[in-house]
């Protein structure tokens, strides 16, 4: 994906250690979810849209590929509320302070391993070494026993996703944590992915289920609140990207520490932007 014809680079910091984040306007046609979409989710957030008339956040997207990292629901939201644009913070996916974890499913009120799971796993291993690898594994009891899953990636993750449903219908309550270990309960890791294959399988319209990656970005924008009547703008585009530098200039931007707490905790920097 191109960069829109008008964007605005934002500088944070100070000196050596100062950085820019890209926040634009940008086509909602020209972006490409790489998770599945709870429609549940997705519908609260077009019912806030529409009450508040804002999109408080933007979505986060590689310039390059336009693959969103974060913020599927807010496209698909807005793709129901007949947007033409969505506003975007804008990054190079390959830049190594981005970074790329998984989620772990966690179930908690797991007792024991049911038997039809011993046709899915082998031998019980070292839990950390399995998890510095990245494979797809099951944790339980203080042993790990890796997944057995087709060599092909796409096949590999649906049969991931019957997995993770069947051991929710079997144990009820599931928790996605952090991609570390937890002794209480069952947990199910996915197979950690690269950022190449996140492209590359967007690209195809090969979806993962959702909370299948966890990104962290240097800077992470947020209460940028663009109106609804802008992202829905059928006029020239200048005209559209010249009212989001207007509305973007007009703010103050102040710059949160990490493990900032609003929503959820924000292991990265935080920048809320204040001003109407």
């Amino acid at each position: 994906m191109k960069l829109p014809t008008a964007y605005l680079e934002i500088n944070i910091g100070k000196r050596a250690r100062t950085s820019k984040i890209i926040l634009a306007l940008v086509e909602l046609s020209s972006l490409k979810p790489h998770e599945e979409i709870n429609l549940t989710a997705a519908k609260i957030i077009a019912k806030s849209i529409k009450t508040t008339g804002f999109q408080k956040n933007p979505v986060i997207a590689d310039a390059e590929s336009g693959v969103i990292l974060d913020g599927m629901h807010r496209w698909n939201a807005l793709k129901t509320l007949k947007a033409r644009y969505i506003a975007a913070c804008l990054v190079n996916y390959y830049d190594e302070r981005i970074k790329l974890g998984r989620w772990a499913r966690h179930y908690p009120r797991a007792s024991a391993l049911p038997a039809w799971l011993r046709g899915w796993v082998g031998p019980p291993e070292d839990p950390r070494k399995v998890l510095e690898k990245g494979d797809a594994f099951i944790y339980y009891k203080g042993a790990a026993r890796r997944l057995r899953l087709p060599k092909n990636r796409v096949r590999a993750l649906k049969r991931l996703k019957k997995l993770e449903a069947r051991l929710k219908r079997t144990y009820g309550q599931i928790v996605y944590t952090e991609d570390e270990l937890r002794d209480d309960g069952l947990m199910l890791f996915p197979s950690k992915l690269s950022k190449k294959e996140v492209v590359e399988l967007a690209s195809k319209g090969v979806l993962l289920p959702p909370k299948s990656t966890r990104h962290e970005i240097p800077w992470r924008p947020l209460h940028v609140n663009v109106p609804l009547n802008l992202l829905k703008y059928g006029g020239e585009p200048h005209v559209a990207y010249e009212a989001m530098a207007a509305l973007v200039s007009r703010k103050n931007v102040f710059e949160a520490l990490h493990g900032f707490t609003l929503d959820r905790e924000y292991r990265e920097g935080v920048l809320i932007f204040l001003g109407t």
